[in-house]
């Protein structure tokens, strides 16, 4: 049996210790290096691309004019219909019985007013300032909808990314391995299993690489359409992710204090509810008969200028009409008080998932990267050493170093859960907690 030489153990060790190196301490390096981005790409902060969409994004852009369009029509809800003019000619003579009169008679000129009595005018004008309150939380939803997605496809990035690097290193890593086993396998010390159990590894890594960078072409893809920008135009990495909130400010009660003030689609159906409340209110009201006012100037045969005056008001006698619209306005406002109620319980039920969610992520990110992170490495480092003194053949260094790759893999895939826990639970508070 062949004796191995130190010499080259000690040279193959310091390789391959290089490996470990790349493969635990290359993250920092990666990361540092993304902080600087070779380009002025947007993409490096979450902040610098929901400022672009809230200004480029055109599902925002038509939110908003929408609102600008209801809160128009606050101006002319509950203003005075326009007067009615009336110009007409009586006590015309005819001759002959022809139709076409032979001397004019009197010339009138009349102008009428409308005006809606019982407060109508008020409750018109509430019911436009409740409508457009609506749509301006509308608008609010759709930017809060728009702020979530971009933060959840950020965070996806980022970890894409960083998988991308870690798999990478490990890549390495496998490559300096496959390139012992062959020499441990030249010099009898190894059999031909460990150089294809190191090959096997490195395709399986390679194809998981290659579906990683397809990923990051469609994340990059879907960020581009959000933003408004050809879909292929470049983005920066992600630089770092948000830093999440202490679990000890997430207080529950406080938490749902806070949307019934904030959240878009609470204030939403509030706003819905009363403009049914002024509308059912508006047509209670419509039983009450509007006054009508109008003035004349009569030109008679003498050319004597004279005026007349009439005051009048509708009657609301169609009861059967009147009955049927107090009982639709009274089944709206129903309607309204339903959702508000089922938005309520919707709302308060996503808020309780996302806090016990966060919190519970942050505790399992804080377990991984203390123990489970560390520990691997651990085993990586004593199965390498046990390979190369031939205590351990290469599927054991290979089951390690997966392990090393699965445990820094699971923690990025937390942090980022945590990251898109975050953003659902900024979005149903509709602010920052």
């Amino acid at each position: 049996m062949k004796r191995t030489d130190p010499r080259r153990a000690l040279v193959a060790l310091g390789a391959l210790s290089a490996a470990v190196w790349i493969c635990l301490g290359g993250m920092p390096a990666r990361a540092e290096a993304a902080e600087t981005p070779a380009d002025a790409s947007p993409g490096a902060e979450v902040e610098e691309l929901l400022d672009m969409a809230r200004r480029l994004n055109p599902e925002v852009a038509a939110a908003r004019l929408e609102a600008d369009a209801a809160s128009a029509r606050i101006d002319s809800a509950g203003a005075l219909a326009d007067p009615t003019v009336t110009l007409f000619s009586d006590q015309n003579k005819t001759a002959n019985g022809t139709l076409i009169p032979d001397r004019g008679g009197n010339l009138t000129l009349t102008i009428q007013q409308a005006y809606p009595l019982g407060g109508k005018r008020d409750l018109s004008r509430a019911v436009a300032q409740a409508e457009a309150r609506q749509a301006g939380s509308r608008a609010h939803s759709t930017e809060v909808e728009l702020a979530a997605r971009i933060k959840t496809l950020f965070a996806q990035t980022y970890e894409t990314l960083h998988a991308i690097g870690i798999t990478e290193d490990i890549l390495q890593l496998l490559r300096r391995l496959a390139e012992l086993a062959e020499s441990r396998y030249a010099r009898g010390l190894g059999g031909q299993a460990d150089i294809l159990a190191a090959q096997v590894e490195r395709i399986n890594l390679e194809t998981d690489l290659k579906r990683r960078r397809e990923e990051h072409h469609h994340q990059r893809v879907r960020m581009n359409a959000i933003l408004n920008r050809p879909v292929e135009l470049p983005l920066a990495q992600p630089r770092a992710l948000r830093v999440l909130p202490d679990p000890e400010r997430l207080d529950m009660e406080d938490l749902r204090a806070r949307i019934l003030r904030s959240n878009p689609t609470l204030t939403q159906q509030a706003a819905a509810l009363d403009a049914s409340r002024a509308s059912r209110r508006l047509v209670d009201k419509n039983r009450i008969p509007d006054l009508f006012v109008g003035f004349g100037l009569v030109n008679g045969p003498d050319q004597n200028l004279s005026y007349e005056a009439m005051v009048g008001i509708n009657l609301p006698i169609q009861t059967g009409r009147l009955a049927a619209q107090s009982r639709e306005a009274a089944a709206m406002e129903v309607a309204s008080q339903n959702r508000y109620q089922a938005a309520l319980l919707q709302v308060e039920a996503d808020l309780s998932q996302a806090v016990v969610g966060l919190r519970s992520l942050i505790e399992i990110e804080k377990l991984l990267r203390e123990s489970s992170v560390p520990q691997s490495r651990l085993a990586y480092e004593a199965a390498l050493s046990a390979y190369e003194f031939g205590r351990a053949d290469a599927n054991a260094v290979l089951i390690a170093n997966r392990r090393v790759r699965d445990a820094q893999l699971q923690l990025l895939a937390v942090q980022v859960e945590a990251q898109m826990r975050l953003a659902e639970l900024e979005r149903v508070l509709g602010e920052q907690p």
